[in-house]
C-alpha cells in the first residue's frame, strides 16, 4: 500500500496495531507481511504516542511511535504511487 505521506503511514500502522487487527493490516497491505507479524507479535501499551517523522531525504523517511519504554521505527521508501513501508522495527 502506498501512502500520501510518511505521517499517514505511521497513523495507519498505529491504528491497526492499537486495534490488534493483524488480519485487517495484512489485507490492506499496510506493510510487508513478515514485518506486520513481527510488529503484532508484541502488543502495544495503552497509549501509543506518535513522535513524528523526519523530512524524508533521498526518497527515504523514518517515523517513530513510542510504546511505553520502547517503540516502533517505521522505515519508508518513496515509490511511484507514494510512500511505502519497508521495515517495522519494534523494540
Amino acid at each position: 500500500m502506498a501512502f500520501e505521506s510518511p505521517g499517514a503511514a505511521a497513523k495507519a500502522v498505529s491504528a491497526a496495531w492499537e486495534a490488534g487487527d493483524l488480519q485487517a493490516a495484512q489485507l490492506a497491505g499496510l506493510a510487508p507481511p513478515a514485518e506486520l507479524e513481527k510488529l503484532f507479535g508484541a502488543p502495544p501499551v495503552v497509549a501509543l504516542k506518535d513522535r513524528g517523522c523526519d523530512d524524508g531525504i533521498d526518497g527515504a523517511a523514518n517515523c517513530f511511535i513510542a510504546n511505553g519504554d520502547g517503540g516502533v521505527n517505521i522505515s519508508l521508501r518513496a515509490g511511484e504511487r507514494g510512500w511505502e513501508i519497508e521495515f517495522l522495527d519494534a523494540y
